[in-house]
């Protein structure tokens, strides 16, 4: 199976999402061509307190090293953009990536949440299904969701989510 992107999904990773100009172009400038990754404080999840810094082009492997990784944020920061970013680069570096919306992750019913990820999955890649997503190892199958305070209607709805996905992803990032 090759996992190529959809045009649509390709629009999508590639969108700033916001009026940018170029004074020498027309068409506006795309994500892949202004994106930094910016430099992330690392907090210690079991005292919540300031554990390092981790610098913007470490991201990646950090994420890589990692299984569940959280990125937190104020409103407009850019956890988006990071996501997409993200995406892209896991991507090339063998892991199947699929990006899911808190919102689209509502119910706690494992139907609900396997209709979620396979509409996602045919949305984002071409001629793809749960099905065929269901055959690539567990270790490759990488989950981004993006607003998980939209997911489920409580923190102990989010937990159960999240606990089904972590038996069917290898990794996950959540912002």
């Amino acid at each position: 199976q090759t996992w190529r992107y959809t045009s649509d999904f390709v629009d999508y990773l590639l969108s700033v999402e916001t009026d940018i100009k170029h004074p020498h172009r027309v068409e506006p400038p795309k994500l892949n061509e202004l994106f930094i990754f910016p430099d992330f404080a690392q907090v210690d999840k079991m005292a919540g307190s300031p554990k390092g810094h981790v610098r913007g082009q470490e991201i990646i492997n950090k994420i890589h090293e990692g299984d569940r990784i959280m990125i937190t944020g104020s409103e407009k920061c850019g956890r988006t953009s990071v996501g997409k970013r993200v995406f892209e680069h896991m991507r090339s570096m063998g892991y199947v990536p699929v990006m899911l919306n808190g919102r689209d992750l509502m119910s706690v019913s494992y139907k609900s949440i396997r209709s979620s990820i396979a509409k996602q999955i045919s949305y984002q890649y071409v001629d793809a299904d749960e099905d065929k997503y269901s055959n690539i190892p567990i270790g490759n199958r990488f989950l981004i969701i993006d607003d998980i305070h939209l997911a489920g209607k409580s923190l102990n709805d989010r937990k159960k989510i999240l606990s089904f996905l972590h038996k069917n992803f290898g990794k996950i990032l959540i912002f």
